[in-house]
């Protein structure tokens, strides 16, 4: 499977991820994108339940 995407994407990406290998970094992109995130149902689960004790800073 070919994949074309601009040069200076590639080379922003390699040097946040530390990879050197196209073929890798598009291995790690993929599975980011089908990695399991339950932020938006932890989010859900505690809505306006923050604890009396915390300190917001303000």
């Amino acid at each position: 499977m070919g994949t074309r995407l601009p040069a200076s994407l590639i080379q922003q990406a390699k040097k946040r991820t530390g990879l050197s290998s196209n073929t890798d970094l598009l291995t790690v992109a993929r599975a980011n994108l089908v990695a399991e995130d339950s932020f938006a149902d932890a989010f859900e689960r505690t809505q306006g339940q923050l604890d009396p004790d915390l300190d917001l800073g303000f």
